[in-house]
């Protein structure tokens, strides 16, 4: 059969995020013949495109430009092998973008004594499309000021130390940084 003669449409059910880094799902319809989709290319640059057990399309990212500040990718050209069509298929999908999650950052109030010191969680979370609350690391994360205590950020991002509190309360200034350029300040809370 002539590749040329064959329709397929794609939709988008679901968008690349570039802070959580979930990959973008579209669902193919073939149109006017049987057959199913065996393989697919993205000819887009720093994308790559799979197709899943569903039939779906699952494009991943790994390129630089896609960020919170910019969430425009364009134009997505796809070449559809199909089983029954001698001739790749091209489709594509125009004027495509992006998504961001919003992060929101909770660090825990603290309490210690003059000479004690203690570890403030920081939580890191966001909502995905259903609701439900999902955990999320830092990227980076550095110490913005401290006041009236000393302050050592924890290995795995999510902690940080907090000792020497030389009067009645003091705190901890935290910049937390997230895939997408995502920048987020936390202030930590310290009391006797």
């Amino acid at each position: 059969m002539d590749a040329s003669k064959y329709s397929a449409s794609l939709k988008i059910q679901s968008k690349y995020d570039v802070v959580t880094g979930q990959k973008m799902v579209i669902v193919p319809t073939l149109k006017e013949v049987g057959g199913e989709i065996i393989d697919v290319s993205v000819s887009s640059k720093d994308y790559h495109a799979v197709i899943n057990d569903a039939g779906n399309i699952i494009v991943d990212y790994d390129g630089k430009n896609l960020n919170a500040k910019n969430l425009k990718i364009g134009e997505l050209s796809f070449k559809l092998t199909i089983s029954g069509i001698e001739k790749e298929v091209d489709v594509t999908l125009k004027n495509v973008k992006a998504k961001k999650t919003a992060v929101k950052v909770k660090a825990a109030k603290i309490s210690l004594g003059t000479n004690g010191s203690a570890v403030a969680n920081l939580v890191c979370s966001y909502k995905d499309a259903s609701g439900a609350q999902h955990l999320i690391a830092p990227e980076s994360i550095s110490i913005k000021g401290m006041k009236n205590v000393t302050a050592a950020i924890g290995e795995d991002k999510t902690t940080v130390t907090v000792s020497n509190l030389t009067k009645n309360s003091g705190s901890v200034t935290l910049s937390l940084g997230f895939k997408g350029g995502i920048t987020k300040n936390v202030t930590v809370k310290v009391k006797k």
